[in-house]
């Protein structure tokens, strides 16, 4: 038995000459084999434990929170918090992140969060969820279902938590020729935990070229008591408003009404009230032998509209309506509707249509009415607070 290897002689029958082989032996092929694949492989990189492409690994306890997207994604960075189905995330590289509720797969909190359940008290503890399932781990273990958490805020219960706003402006100035300034902003404040909800809101505006020809205001607030989810009361709202081209000097209304929340999903809420209320009206000038001051009970419908249209624009629409008798005006109506285009993660670019309207105007002294109608455009700068 040769172990070099085997000869084999042959005749090639087109050239008429002889040939001879030799062939390797099966113990020799074999160990140079492992020897090409033993460099080969040494050639490689050894594996990585890559989160990307590993749908069963787990995020290290290295003192940093983590979230898994639905992509199956993991970032590395703070938890703020939840609010209004839309959850903060400070990462080191990625900055401030604002992540729509649904599109979160997991979460790992290595620090205490105060989770809002809906028809529940609030829960405190160290947050994990997987899929559907929330796990708040204080001193007790307590597991809810992720659609029955209301917002979630970072650390032990403080004041500073439950607050969120918006405040956007706009100034147009004009010299040469002409001299006119217009000047708008709007404010919406809210407080709101699991149960309790606060707002307080201002819509003003301002504007003059020789004369004066725009100035309005209107500052509105109110409470509500979340019974459920959706079913909720308001056991008390008051609106101040001001417009001296309608020939209203101040408004007064105190009233008191009954919500619902019509579609609450990660992109959309709807929102309704209605309920009954009390107004007092002061008149800047009336007609002769007329009360310059009106009383009249109310009854108030409002509606509000909140969606998201794309990942980067807003709209909110907003409706009131008044009923209250003719002499305080009739029916009167104040609609809103805003786009808001997302500039920044803190910062929108805000265009909103007004729209008020009285149905039965009440006449200055010198006998002239006020239009029904009251229409503006505005153009501004919106700020998240």
């Amino acid at each position: 038995m040769r172990y070099a290897g085997q000869e084999t002689i042959g005749w090639n029958v087109r050239t008429g000459r002889g040939w001879r082989a030799r062939r390797m032996s099966l113990p020799i092929g074999l160990l140079l084999f492992g020897l090409l694949t033993s460099v080969a492989r040494a050639d490689e990189p050894p594996p990585q434990d890559n989160p990307s492409t590993n749908s069963s690994w787990t995020p290290p306890s290295d003192g940093f929170d983590w979230i898994q997207l639905t992509s199956d994604e993991w970032l590395k960075g703070e938890f703020i918090g939840l609010y209004n189905k839309t959850l903060e995330f400070e990462s080191e590289k990625l900055k401030s992140l604002s992540l729509d509720w649904s599109d979160i797969k997991q979460i790992r909190t290595k620090r205490y969060q105060q989770v809002n359940i809906d028809r529940e008290k609030p829960a405190i503890g160290t947050l994990s969820m997987s899929g559907q399932t929330v796990t708040i781990r204080g001193r007790d273990v307590v597991e809810v279902d992720r659609d029955e958490v209301v917002s979630i805020a970072a650390g032990e219960p403080k004041e500073i938590n439950y607050w969120r706003g918006k405040a956007s402006l706009g100034l147009n100035v004009r010299a040469g020729n002409s001299s006119q300034v217009d000047f708008n902003t709007s404010w919406d404040i809210q407080r709101r935990t699991a149960k309790t909800r606060m707002a307080l809101t201002y819509l003003g505006a301002f504007s003059k070229a020789e004369v004066e020809t725009a100035n309005n205001h209107r500052v509105t607030t109110f409470f509500d008591y979340f019974y459920s989810r959706r079913f909720f009361v308001r056991p008390v709202s008051f609106e101040y408003f001001r417009d001296v081209f309608q020939n209203i000097g101040h408004r007064f209304t105190l009233g008191a009404q009954l919500g619902y929340t019509l579609i609450d999903t990660d992109r959309t809420e709807w929102n309704i009230t209605g309920g009954p209320g009390y107004q007092i009206i002061n008149y800047l000038t009336v007609e002769p032998g007329a009360e310059t001051t009106r009383e009249t009970v109310t009854g108030t419908v409002t509606s509000r509209f909140d969606t998201e249209l794309t990942d980067w624009v807003d709209l909110v629409s907003s409706l009131q309506l008044q009923m209250g008798d003719r002499d305080s005006g009739g029916l009167t109506s104040h609609f809103t509707t805003t786009f808001g285009v997302e500039l920044t993660s803190k910062l929108d670019l805000n265009l909103s249509f007004i729209w008020d309207r009285v149905q039965d105007p009440v006449a200055g002294d010198d006998g002239i009415v006020p239009q029904r109608d009251d229409f503006r455009v505005t153009v501004g700068l919106g700020l998240d607070i």
